[in-house]
């Protein structure tokens, strides 16, 4: 059953963001995941999210594996990179396949 992780972004420090993305997609690749969206300014058609928000999902082939990503030891590094240069929401949700 396929999975999706949404990430809600606002970068302060774009310096970082390389070394952020480089750690992220190695991890999405060893656990069978794949970009939806990219770094994508949403259109809001209710509710109130910042200007400065962006919008990543992520697409894995079951809620297991979302996780697994998540909690990997690969990338542990990019959460740490992260801390230093973004504020996020991150959700995963079942895709109810």
């Amino acid at each position: 059953m396929t999975a999706y992780l949404f990430s809600e972004i606002v970068t302060h420090d774009p310096t970082l963001l390389d070394e952020y993305r480089t750690i992220a997609r190695k991890a999405v690749a060893e656990f069978g995941g794949s970009y939806l969206v990219r770094n994508q300014i949403p259109e809001i058609l209710e509710g109130t999210v910042g200007d400065d928000v962006k919008v990543v999902i992520l697409g894995f082939d079951t809620l297991d594996a979302a996780r697994a990503f998540y909690r990997s030891d690969t990338y542990a590094p990019a959460i740490d990179v992260a801390a230093k240069c973004m504020s996020r929401r991150i959700l995963i949700v079942d895709g109810g396949d």
